[in-house]
């Protein structure tokens, strides 16, 4: 992997102006340590280097997304004028129709999906020029198993699809399902050569520690997924001095659950620069006490 060298434009102004480390930290809402970074890039004149870029968010659980967390997620990402928007999995959380036991209380199907739809809509609205993708998660994967088991003679009709009950094809959305893929012997979805897979396409251990390594080792490739909810990153150096690894990407829900009251997961999203070889630098965005980390 290599990692490309940026400094934003309005970053670079700023410096330019005489902005100093820890007033540019605050300004663009960065650690110090990023802003010695750009101050030393701008020193030595480096002429920046303009890639597309992807910002991939995941976990949203909608209509139990994190309000505030995820309003800074889209202000944040707009500015970086991606060029794809890719959502990992879990945009819905398809409550009812989970074989788990739930809360009789909670918001009823249809009125879930009217909500999903408008979260829809806000992120079509917020990317108008982007490219869109949205990737199956195991929530997403529930209205299916919800189907098969409770009512497999409406199964196939096209109303009853992900991409029509979102509403995806209005807003001119992708919905790729990497299970078929991989089924298939086709390979998974890729942004320049790193696979995005949301993480239930992969079987790992429950109480595993390093994620980020075992989907390595798992897949053997440059792989981001999501699915955990938590921030990981495992890089290799392999013998012909290439570089590989695995990186797990941060949630956009609430960070805990009434199934799990107790976690470790942390809110944050992911952003790609890749360029026309396929290299991709992978920089995680985690959010803590409401600052962009």
């Amino acid at each position: 992997m290599i990692v490309t060298t940026e400094i934003p434009d309005d970053i670079a102004q700023a410096i330019g102006s005489g902005t100093g480390r820890e007033a540019l930290s605050k300004q663009f809402n960065f650690s110090e340590m990023e802003a010695r970074y750009y101050l030393r890039l701008f020193s030595e004149h480096r002429t920046p280097i303009k890639h597309p870029i992807a910002v991939v968010l995941a976990d949203i659980h909608c209509p139990y997304q994190t309000k505030d967390v995820l309003s800074l997620t889209i202000e944040y990402c707009k500015t970086l004028n991606p060029k794809t928007v890719v959502v990992n999995g879990d945009l819905v959380d398809f409550y009812k129709v989970s074989y788990w036991r739930n809360d009789p209380q909670r918001m009823r199907f249809p009125d879930e999906i009217v909500e999903c739809r408008k979260m829809v809509e806000r992120i079509s609205k917020a990317f108008p020029n982007a490219r869109k993708i949205l990737l199956e998660g195991n929530h997403e994967m529930r209205l299916m198993n919800y189907l098969w088991s409770n009512a497999p003679e409406l199964y196939g009709l096209d109303s009853l699809t992900i991409p029509e009950l979102l509403h995806l094809n209005r807003w001119g959305w992708e919905y790729i399902v990497n299970r078929d893929k991989l089924n298939q012997i086709k390979p998974s979805f890729k942004i320049g050569n790193i696979h995005i897979l949301h993480g239930h396409e992969v079987r790992v251990g429950s109480g595993a520690v390093n994620l980020a390594r075992l989907y390595y080792q798992k897949t053997l490739v440059n792989v981001l997924v999501a699915h955990h909810h938590q921030t990981q990153e495992y890089l290799v150096k392999k013998l012909d001095h290439s570089n590989e690894g695995g990186w797990v990407m941060g949630c956009l829900c609430p960070l805990s659950a009434e199934y799990m009251a107790v976690t470790n997961w942390n809110h944050g999203f992911t952003v790609l620069y890749y360029d026309d070889d396929g290299d991709v630098a992978v920089r995680h965005r985690k959010i803590i006490n409401g600052k962009i980390l």
